[in-house]
């Protein structure tokens, strides 16, 4: 079945792209699939929503996927009259690699069939995550029969797992390749890993 993600950015109050990955709703791997998103929308200073809209498409096909649907798909016939003067593939793409949709009914397709998701906002320049499980310290030790452990036991990551800033990204993909009992922590809230 796969373990699927789904990457939205959000942009001038909308979704404007959504990004759906086959293996990736684990912790740490769609941090990383959301790193590559940031990246490549960072670099380019054209803001435009065609244009960012256009370097997440490349991004996408120039890593093995593709446009949701292929070239049977409604998806690719609602994006060429927006960029007519492009050519993309039409095939061949991977869904373990990204199917990306513009639409509205497209991203919500994509939506439909995720297990996680993580939104980029370049808005608030924030991410939103849901690739974890929250805890308390009592209900992790009662869910995961940890026996005795501390909340101090735990690394703090510095931000809540659930939305931090854009700029914090590297700093929580490295707090969490250091988990303990596979737990990271911020304040009294503790985040287990998906793996």
């Amino acid at each position: 079945m796969g373990q699927r993600l789904v990457v939205s950015v959000r942009h001038l109050g909308e979704d404007i792209a959504r990004i759906y990955y086959h293996w990736s709703a684990f912790s740490v791997s769609a941090l990383e699939e959301a790193r590559k998103v940031v990246e490549t929308i960072y670099d380019d200073d054209d803001m435009s929503v065609r244009a960012l809209q256009l370097r997440l498409i490349r991004m996408v096909e120039e890593s093995g996927g593709g446009i949701d649907g292929g070239k049977n798909g409604t998806e690719l016939a609602w994006i060429v009259p927006m960029f007519p003067e492009e050519e993309f593939k039409e095939s061949g793409a991977s869904r373990n690699n990204g199917l990306i949709a513009l639409s509205k009914s497209g991203m919500e397709h994509l939506l439909y069939w995720a297990e996680g998701t993580v939104t980029i906002d370049l808005d608030e320049d924030m991410i939103e995550n849901d690739v974890y499980y929250d805890y308390d310290l009592e209900s992790y030790m009662e869910e995961n029969d940890a026996g005795q452990v501390r909340l101090d036991d735990f690394p703090d990551i510095g931000v809540e797992l659930s939305y931090f800033p854009v700029s914090y990204l590297d700093h929580v993909l490295e707090k969490l390749q250091h988990p303990y009992l596979n737990a990271v922590r911020h304040g009294s809230s503790i985040y287990q890993l998906i793996e």
